[in-house]
Order: structure tokens, then C-alpha cells, then sequence
């Protein structure tokens, strides 16, 4: 797995297996992963101005609100153009411009101590963009491997693919859930319309949901298809 940084989500495990590492042993003699940070991603390049953004690009009127994310009331934290420094999931192998993206935005969130990011990617075609929806899958299918190098063993895949209906696209959401001093569970809907994909996690203290049309991210992911297409 490549030894890639990316953006930085408070509260969550950050994982990223060969890229991550510095696990510090809790109270009970268990490993867990480095407290991140929200500290401003100075340290990314910014955009060349004068350099043109390609046909289709997304910007930051496809990133949803913090009233579209699941239950509301997330407040908005950064936005920024690529990847950034650290995973914005702790199943995230490896940064997001690795799948062939040609523009990248994300926004971060919080609320109280819970935490969330949407990132929305364009691709030169549907079909690369297919290709890529295929790659982020693999990262959430694979998840549980990716928890266990960074010493997370007892993880849970509690929602697997639920296929969301959403028109000129596809969408599906995924839950992981574990317990490292308290329950965590980790929701991400990835959305593909046309030549463009949004990956949508948030990252909470709370146990496993059930996995039907009522879940709180299902729910959100018409609306954050919408704001894709914007």
C-alpha cells in the first residue's frame, strides 16, 4: 500500500496501513491509532492560478452542507482543493488524485465530538470515473484489513454495499463499526454521476445501525447526489 499523506479528521482513526504508523498503546495495553488534528493544511501546494481548470472540474458548490450530511447540523470546517495531508476515512488506502481524478475538492465538519468529510472528484470521462467508484469500493470491502494493521481487530462490516437509487447514477453506503475505548462507527455513501464521484464519511460515537432505507446516510444520499450534479 503506498506511503501517501492525506487530510487530517478529528476524532477519527486514521488509517492508511503501510502510509500510517506511530500507534501508541491505551490503558488497557491495546493499540490505537495517533490523535489527529484540524491544524490548516499549509503544507499542501496550492493551485497554480494561472493554470486552468479542466472541462467538467468540480469546485465548491458540488460539496454539500452541513445540513445535508446525515441528521443535520454538522458545522463546515475547511474546504480545499485536493487531497490534502491525511485520510479523511479510516478505511482510505491511498490518496484520491491516485484514482485518475483531474480536479478534487473536500470539506471537513464537526459536530460536538463527532466528526465527517465529503470529498467530490470529476474524471475525464464516465468511464474512468466508473473505473474509479470500482477502486473506492475495494477500499471499503477491504476495510476490516486496513483497521487491523493499525491494531483495530474487531471490526464489524455492518452495512455492506447497500445500493441507494438515485437518478442519472449509482450510489451505495457502507458501516464499520469497532470499539477502542468506546464504540465508533464509520458510515461512507460513494456517489457517481456522469464523470464525476463524491465519497461522504462521517465518523461518530455510536454503535452499529441497522442496514435498511431508513438509515441516516441512505436518507442523505439523494440530496448529496443533487449537489453533485449542481
Amino acid at each position: 500500500m503506498p506511503n501517501t499523506p492525506m487530510i487530517s479528521l478529528a476524532g477519527a482513526v486514521l488509517i492508511g496501513a503501510v502510509a500510517l504508523s506511530g500507534c501508541t498503546s491505551g490503558p488497557s495495553g491495546q493499540d490505537t491509532p495517533p490523535t489527529p488534528d484540524l491544524s490548516p493544511h499549509s503544507a499542501e501546494p496550492s493551485p497554480d492560478p494561472s493554470t486552468a481548470p479542466p472541462p467538467g472540474a468540480v469546485s465548491a458548490r458540488q460539496l454539500p452542507t452541513g445540513q445535508q450530511l446525515p441528521g443535520g447540523g454538522w458545522q463546515d470546517g475547511e474546504t480545499f482543493a485536493g487531497s490534502g495531508s491525511a485520510p479523511v476515512s479510516a478505511c482510505q488506502q491511498n490518496k484520491f488524485e491516485s484514482t485518475g481524478a483531474n480536479s478534487i475538492q473536500v470539506r471537513t465538519f464537526t459536530k460536538n465530538r463527532d466528526t465527517a468529510a465529503a470529498v467530490v472528484l470529476s474524471f475525464s470521462d464516465p468511464t474512468v470515473a466508473d473505473m474509479a467508484q470500482q477502486t473506492l469500493a475495494g477500499w471499503l470491502a477491504d476495510c476490516a484489513q486496513t483497521l487491523e494493521s493499525n491494531g483495530i481487530k474487531n471490526a464489524t462490516h455492518s452495512v455492506k454495499a447497500h445500493p441507494v437509487t438515485i437518478p442519472e447514477g449509482t450510489a451505495t453506503v457502507d458501516d464499520w463499526a469497532w470499539t477502542v475505548e468506546g464504540a465508533t462507527l464509520e458510515s461512507t455513501a460513494v456517489i457517481r454521476s456522469g464523470d464525476r464521484l463524491a465519497w461522504v464519511t462521517t465518523h461518530t460515537n455510536a454503535s452499529p445501525l441497522p442496514d435498511n432505507d431508513q438509515h441516516p446516510m441512505v436518507r442523505a444520499v439523494p440530496g448529496l447526489a443533487t449537489q453533485l450534479r449542481s
